[in-house]
């Protein structure tokens, strides 16, 4: 294996560190650097292995294309101990084995005490590693993909949903090794025999050539266990301090390394920013009271997609453990909420002497399919009487609906935990307020967790001290709770009152000694903004500017802040991100300047707009003429020629073009000249024409498509869940099957099916952005609103979160909010490559204020105010960035309007072409000839650095746009390949009625 670094660089003593620590839980990260460095894999997976010259077999997938997944050919893990504190700087080798430069995307979960507290990114030229810097996540995701269009090196690391973390590289060139080292820092919680004990990430033993080193105090010989796969490089004796394995080159069949040692907290201080603080794990002695046997007791059961991989059978294990502890003679009422992306109706059980077999089986034959409703969890109705007790078992990633769970007043909560991949925190929080706890299966044995149940624990209800200002504790693991805070007094002083609610029992006293020299790095600072941050994230709506100084403060990774890695001092110049500490930083401010004023780039923006608005209205109010195309005159040039534009019309249907990106703000369209032909007859008003709408119907062709049509009404859903297992990670699937669904009359399976691309690729926009789109398309627009507000929030900087959240809420009848942010998709400078989006949601916002004359309209200027109705538009969309397709419609007269011939004869009008995002482009015409118009799209391609084997777009086509005899259709179709040109409508415009 080649030398990844030494060990340590520098001298470390057994209670001080520069090593910032990365924790990685021991559960199966091999879904993170063997499933999930799969970079964006929307069509799914198959494994495989293979290899690359002079490299060892990497763990690989076959995806779409032809092309295979990132792999991490190498790993280090460098650990220090010290206390009940682990600090791990792990280094990940990767290499991209394709023959095309791609962008690496690595999901992985970190458990609810482990915190990210570094980043780096090795350098192409040589540098050595590049540090990262905290940044606002809306912002860094902003500025990375901005970078990557220019094909130099960013890296991101940003929190999703709950404790998932995605990593995200760029480039990785083909057949070079590339780089990361992540720092964690993590919490080590005493067992009830009072040793903690540290596993290594389990991950290393699905990876080549993982090596594994470890330092700490007080590791003797005897407190070791290795199994075979781990080769020792050197033991402790008794008295040493140092203990080094690494791993054989063959994956491990188990992770069997694990070490123990008697550790008292260690009090660790930091200097920040000029302010001291302090952590330190406190040993709690939480008094407990019975809790009465309960007569009636909830269960609420998260049947989700993702609920399939909890451990179900420590769930169940759980339970029954807590029924046979019950009074033989007591008969216990249990309700059972079942709830994916609704709640199902309640199912009544009696639990008597431990038998629960007709609840256990439901429970044991329960189908995990669809999103999750976090909204339902705990507001159940039709209860004979409120429960006594309720159990939540859930991984607490709520996707659908509004995001916080509804939990009655006065319920104690149990929240249980059976996986890894859990937002633990949010549970905790939630479980805690109702007078509850966290069950976490993974930590505690489920007999263990059944006690717990039976009884009342005391909580911190206050804290006070002397000294120390900005007090917080993190989560009680076990008996054992991290307290941080800021001394700013050589001593302080703690006191910690236990008990319940308005009633203390006890008080603890911890004295601090701040008289110490600091620890090597900034751990207790980070630390205590962790936890600062983790009490604000319950309520993130309330303190989101709070949550951003915090995390950009302390470099902490949170749910609204990221670090993000640059290439150059000219990279942070350019997107005003501050430079890590060092010569850059002086530079960067010795260089940076004022920055304009947000209300001169609006002014100036507008102003443009006004007059790109004022040729199209030149364009409406001109008369054009409906007759047939006349024949071109004998002079026209070769180019403007009947027999080049039918040339130019074929070709174009029939090969991709190689076109560059769209220009910054291009000269108006040209509005053409009435011809001279006498022009047929048409409706003297726009929205008068009697047209109807044609939609190309979808239909999937592959195999499990024909099987699921041709399948029996009753036997369709047990088809659709056996074809599942061989397409988990497919989008594609779940858009086709929920597609034959809806066209067989099962809306209700529809959309539960559709609903489990909320589970996947967490926080991935384009996905929540078609998902979003197909519910609108199915009426339910309501559902589709908290989508597109994450979406607005994950990426504000792009001007179709804006748009696209406007349309749903017009569609759910919210029509202040969608024209507001209707206008703020026309009044904010977008970047270049958004071309025509300001004008085209300009329409949609006049439109919609002619249909509704009550809305506020005051801040659109008035420049801009004036609807423009039409016979026929349509809008195309679609759902990868960086793609090319186009918008084609021909009209009655054989006549194509597209990018290369933007007007028609008879007024048909094409938005300028959009090469470099997600659309929209909009063919729109005011008064309609009669006949047939067909509309097309032709995908071109894209420059994406992701695998993706296809793209989605949605097509809205509508009638008398901008009057009340408005009426639209949408569509959404998927294109697989360039070159690619599919029909998606038509509309039908009738001759008018004879008097």
């Amino acid at each position: 294996m080649p030398q990844l670094g030494p060990v340590f660089s520098h001298a470390v003593s057994s209670s001080r560190s520069s090593i910032p620590v990365f924790r990685l839980r021991h559960w199966p990260l091999c879904v993170v650097l063997a499933s999930a460095l799969v970079m964006s894999l929307p069509g799914g997976a198959q494994a495989q292995q293979a290899s690359m010259p002079g490299m060892p077999p990497p763990v690989l997938m076959r995806v779409p294309e032809g092309n295979q997944p990132v792999q991490v050919v190498a790993s280090l893990a460098e650990v220090e101990l010290a206390g009940t504190r682990a600090r791990t700087r792990l280094e990940l080798v990767f290499l991209n084995p394709n023959r095309r430069v791609l962008e690496g995307d690595l999901q992985f979960p970190l458990g609810a005490a482990q915190q990210v507290v570094g980043f780096a990114l090795e350098a192409p030229d040589g540098r050595g590693m590049l540090p990262a810097v905290p940044v606002e996540k809306a912002r860094g995701r902003q500025v990375f993909e901005d970078v990557t269009r220019r094909r130099v090196d960013p890296a991101l690391l940003e929190q999703t949903v709950g404790e998932n973390f995605k990593l995200r590289v760029y480039p990785l060139a083909p057949g070079k090794p590339r780089k990361v080292v992540l720092e964690l820092d993590e919490t080590l919680s005493p067992g009830a025999d009072g040793r903690v004990r540290y596993q290594p990430p389990a991950f290393l033993r699905n990876l080549p050539n993982a090596h594994l080193r470890i330092r700490g105090v007080g590791l003797a010989r005897r407190q070791v266990q290795a199994g075979a796969a781990w080769q020792p490089a050197m033991l402790a004796d008794e008295a040493g301090s140092l203990v080094a394995y690494h791993e054989q080159a063959a994956p491990a069949p188990k992770a069997d390394l694990s070490l123990s040692w008697k550790a008292s907290p260690a009090l660790i201080l930091s200097t920040h920013a000029g302010a001291r603080y302090f952590s330190t794990d406190v040993a709690l002695d939480l008094p407990q009271r019975p809790r009465p046997v309960p007569q009636q007791m909830l269960i609420v059961w998260d049947a989700s997609g993702s609920g399939q991989g909890r451990d179900h059978a420590r769930e169940l294990a759980l339970l029954d453990a807590y029924f046979h502890s019950l009074p033989p003679a007591h008969g216990l009422a249990v309700a059972l909420r079942v709830v994916r992306d609704q709640a199902e109706a309640l199912r009544h059980y009696t639990i008597k002497a431990g038998q629960w077999q007709a609840l256990r089986q439901d429970l044991e034959r329960m189908v995990y399919d669809g999103a999750s409703r976090g909204e339902a969890w705990l507001a159940p109705t039709g209860l004979p009487k409120a429960p006594d007790l309720a159990l939540l078992f859930s991984d607490g990633l709520s996707n659908w609906g509004r995001e916080d769970a509804a939990a009655p007043p006065d319920l104690p909560l149990y929240a249980v935990v059976a996986t890894p991949q859990a937002a633990s925190l949010a549970l905790r929080s939630l479980s805690e307020a109702q007078g509850g706890q966290l069950l976490d299966l993974a930590r505690q044995e489920p007999r263990d967790a059944a006690r717990a149940l039976g009884v009342e624990r005391a909580r911190v209800v206050a804290l006070e001290g002397q000294g120390v200002k900005d007090l917080v504790l993190g989560p009680v693991d076990g008996r054992q709770a991290t307290l941080a805070g800021q001394l700013d007094a050589p001593e302080g002083q703690v006191s910690l009152s236990l008990g319940w609610p308005g009633k203390v029992v006890k008080r603890q006293t911890l004295k601090l000694d701040g008289r110490r020299p600091d620890s090597a790095g900034p751990w207790a600072a980070q630390t205590w903004a962790r936890l600062r941050i983790d009490t604000l994230e319950v309520a993130p709506r309330l303190h989101r500017a709070e949550i951003l100084r915090l995390g950009e403060r302390f470099g902490v990774v949170s749910s609204l802040s990221s670090l993000l890695v640059l290439e150059s001092l000219e990279d942070h110049l350019q997107y005003r991100v501050l430079p890590p500490e060092g010569p850059w930083r002086a530079a960067y401010l010795a260089r940076i300047g004022p920055e304009g004023g947000d209300q001169a780039q609006v002014s100036a923006h507008l102003d443009q707009l006004a007059r790109r608005f004022a040729d199209k209205q030149k364009w409406w109010d001109t008369d054009f003429p409906k007759g047939p195309l006349p024949p071109p005159p004998e002079a026209e040039p070769p180019r403007t020629s009947a027999g080049a534009r039918d040339a130019r019309r074929e070709t174009a249907a029939v090969a991709p073009m190689v076109r560059p990106l769209a220009m910054m703000a291009p000269a108006p369209m040209p509005v053409a000249v009435a011809a001279a032909a006498a022009p047929a007859a048409a409706p003297s008003a726009p929205g008068q024409a009697a047209a109807s709408i044609q939609l190309q119907a979808w239909q999937p062709d592959a195999p499990y498509a024909r099987r699921l049509r041709d399948a029996r009404p009753e036997e369709r859903y047990a088809i659709y869940l056996d074809e599942r297992g061989s397409h988990t990670n497919s989008t594609a699937f779940y858009l086709d099957v929920a597609e034959i669904f809806f066209q067989q009359g099962e809306p209700a399976l529809a959309l539960r099916i559709l609903s489990n691309l909320a589970e996947m690729d967490l926080e991935n926009r384009a996905l929540l952005r078609i998902l979003a789109y197909r519910l609108i398309q199915a009426g339910q627009a309501a559902d589709a609103l908290p989508l597109l507000e994450r979406v607005r929030t994950l990426a504000p900087d792009e001007p179709q979160s804006w748009r696209d959240l406007g349309l749903a809420q017009q569609e759910a009848g919210r029509y202040q909010a969608a024209l507001d942010n209707l206008w703020e998709t026309v009044r904010r400078p977008w970047s270049g490559r958004f071309a025509d989006i300001d004008l085209i949601a300009l329409a949609e916002l006049n439109a919609l204020a002619a249909q509704h004359p009550e809305l506020d309209a005051g801040r659109v200027d008035q420049r801009l105010r004036r609807n423009l109705p039409l016979d026929l538009r349509a809008v195309l969309s679609w759902d990868s960035d960086n793609t090319d397709i186009d918008l084609w419609v021909t009209d009655p007269n054989g006549e194509k309007v597209y990018f290369a011939h933007p007007q028609s004869y008879q007024g048909g009008r094409i938005s300028r072409d959009f090469t470099g995002g997600y659309g929209p482009e909009e063919f729109s015409l005011k008064l309609a000839k009669p006949g047939r118009y067909e509309v097309r799209a032709q995908f071109y391609g894209h420059r994406q650095q992701i695998i993706s084997p296809y793209t989605s777009l949605m097509l809205r086509l509508s009638t008398g746009f901008g009057t009340p005899a408005q009426k639209d259709e949408r569509v959404i179709l998927r294109l697989s390949g360039q070159g690619e040109a599919v029909l998606v409508g038509s509309f039908e415009v009738l001759p008018p009625k004879s008097e």
